[in-house]
């Protein structure tokens, strides 16, 4: 029976390619391609006792969750649960991966170094800070802590330089990026203008400290940029080495030079989205969410909302949208299988296919979607090959078939093909990470991790089988 299904299924492919379908027959296939769901394997991974916040991967076989004052280590391969880190008395804010070692600050005002391999704290330091946010990596062995105050550390947690007072004590930041070697840009949650931090201390050409300097405290230097948005900053993102963005709760974007610390590109709020998200014909602002940089660095997604629209950072113009990509609000995404699928997180979970916005298609018909679908799931074994989990914590997750809307004007962007759409945690989704090429981990209010997985990566020919043999079930 599957044989014949399977010599079915690739007639039915060859016979499409070549616009030999009638009617009938390709929208069968149009609701095929919009039920794939190549990560059809979920692993539940339970060990926290409160909301899991955000997650981290440490490396292709091992992921990190993060709840209030506990973090969890995760074997991607085997899903299960191998070290549990306590030490922090109140909530953890930010989690920083390290060659392999992990740093967690904590609005109990204290920085610790972990060895996620024997699950110990190796060194804390403590009384730096009432309220520490966010860590970034700075170059070598150094890193950006900030919040109420600004530092800059070593991975051995010495304090190389040191601003003890953000905007006066008025502000505690919000998010922070380092533009490079000594700046740093952050936010507060009532900016509307970004500020940036400046470490004046002699490292060297190669980076290190210079002799005899080791315990001269170094000072940074706050500065307000003097162009802004017209409403607060809620996003930071870093895009590449060049630019970055900033997006702001009336939907505008910032482009902005990471060396001259100016606005390049301006992304004003888009009437068409608004008229999407509400009824009334009059403009409203409509929630900006997560800014992802994608593989090609020239490109970046931003979640408007419900909606999905992906960005030319050198112009700023529009190269792929989704209107009304889920029913709520997008609160996370992750990109996935080396880049090739975006997943976002809203009241349910969704993928889709980039591979179009990525060879820069603006062709939407059905041919291009298989092409392009069947292309990104076709990989070598060999790259991704994956421990066989334990069977009896496996489910099979059917994806539900939903149809977008076609739109009739012509496109001058190319469309997201949405490949599948799957729901599981009973709450709020808060997170969701790329956990190796062919997996990625969703972290929930209701305490649970899931680990999904590609089951659809075994060869080219059996993707079209996988999500009819599930819904046969």
């Amino acid at each position: 029976h599957t044989h014949t299904r399977h010599t079915h299924d690739m007639d039915f492919l060859r016979r499409f390619t070549k616009s030999e379908l009638d009617d009938e027959e390709e929208k069968e296939l149009n609701e095929e391609v919009l039920a794939l769901n190549p990560f059809n394997k979920v692993q539940i991974l339970k060990g926290h006792d409160t909301e899991v916040r955000f997650l981290r991967t440490i490396d292709e076989s091992r992921i990190l969750s993060v709840g209030m004052t506990e973090m969890c280590v995760w074997g991607t391969r085997t899903a299960e649960l191998i070290r549990v880190l306590e030490g922090h008395t109140r909530a953890i804010t930010d989690v920083m991966v390290y060659h392999k070692r992990l740093m967690s600050c904590s609005f109990d005002g204290s920085i610790k170094l972990w060895d996620p391999d024997m699950g110990t704290c190796l060194q804390t330091v403590e009384n730096i800070g009432s309220q520490l946010v966010v860590m970034k990596p700075l170059f070598g062995d150094y890193f950006f802590l900030g919040g109420s105050s600004v530092l800059v550390l070593s991975i051995d947690l010495d304090i190389i330089a040191s601003l003890p007072e953000v905007n006066g004590g008025q502000s505690t930041i919000t998010d922070l990026i380092c533009v490079s070697k000594s700046t740093a840009v952050a936010y507060s949650g009532t900016d509307k203008h970004l500020s940036s931090f400046t470490m004046e201390r002699d490292f060297g050409e190669m980076g290190g400290i210079m002799e005899g300097d080791a315990t001269t405290l170094g000072t940074i230097f706050e500065k307000k940029l003097k162009q802004g948005h017209s409403d607060r900053i809620s996003r930071l993102t870093k895009l590449n080495n060049l630019i970055f963005a900033t997006g702001a709760r009336d939907g505008s974007i910032f482009i902005w030079s990471s060396k001259s610390l100016t606005c390049l590109h301006t992304i004003k709020y888009s009437t068409e989205f608004s008229n999407h998200q509400h009824s009334s014909s009059s403009p409203r602002s409509i929630p900006l969410g997560p800014i992802l940089p994608l593989r090609d660095d020239k490109l970046f997604v931003v979640a408007l909302g419900k909606h999905i629209r992906v960005f030319n950072s050198n112009d700023g113009k529009v190269v792929g949208d989704v209107f009304n990509a889920h029913q709520q609000s997008i609160r996370c995404m992750a990109l996935v299988h080396r880049g090739a699928i975006l997943v976002t997180c809203a009241d349910t979970i969704r993928l889709w296919c980039l591979t179009s916005v990525l060879e820069g298609s603006t062709n939407i018909s059905h041919t291009n979607k298989i092409k392009d679908i069947v292309r990104t799931l076709h990989s070598n074994n060999k790259e991704g090959k994956i421990e066989q989990w334990r069977e009896d914590f496996v489910t099979n997750i059917p994806p539900k078939v939903f149809q977008l809307s076609e739109r009739k004007k012509k496109k001058t962007t190319s469309e997201l093909v949405c490949m599948g759409e799957i729901a599981l945690h009973e709450r709020e989704i808060l997170d969701c990470s790329s956990a190796g090429p062919y997996m990625f981990a969703t972290g929930s209010i209701d305490q649970t991790v899931c680990l999904w997985q590609n089951g659809a990566f075994k060869s080219m020919n059996d993707n079209l089988t996988i999500s009819r043999h599930l819904q046969d079930q």
